[in-house]
């Protein structure tokens, strides 16, 4: 019955433009950069939803406010560095402010990776996130 439920629904879906700025300066031994996204902010939203079986008009304003979702601009920073013959490197990633998802939760992401490249053709990368 559920996946009835599911391969019979009527999905809507909403579209929007964005507009994402960077610059980046690169070298033999480094590389850093800054990235402007969700420049204009775009909007998205959701069906319209039947508040009538609502009476709390708390939940029903509510209920409104979320019909719609809004992408936060964010400054995203990012350097860099390569040993001499590029076989390995290290990059930190910045997020320099809090943004939202559609569901409400904010992220705001701090990453640092690590590369290395073998003479085998093998390469080893690790990654961790905050």
């Amino acid at each position: 019955m559920l996946w009835e439920t599911i391969r019979d629904a009527n999905y809507l879906s909403d579209s929007s433009f964005g507009v994402d700025v960077g610059v980046l300066w690169a070298t033999d031994r480094y590389q850093r950069g800054a990235s402007l996204t969700n420049v204009n902010e775009p909007t998205f939203y959701y069906p319209n939803l039947d508040t009538g079986r609502y009476s709390d008009s708390e939940v029903i304003d509510r209920l409104i406010q979320d019909q719609s979702y809004t992408m936060t601009r964010q400054l995203k920073l990012e350097g860099t560095v390569y040993g001499r013959s590029r076989d390995w490197s290290m990059n930190l990633g910045l997020d320099a402010n809090e943004a939202e998802d559609p569901m409400g939760d904010t992220f705001q992401w701090l990453t640092l990776s690590a590369g290395l490249a073998t003479d085998s053709g093998i390469g080893v990368t690790w990654r961790a996130r905050n």
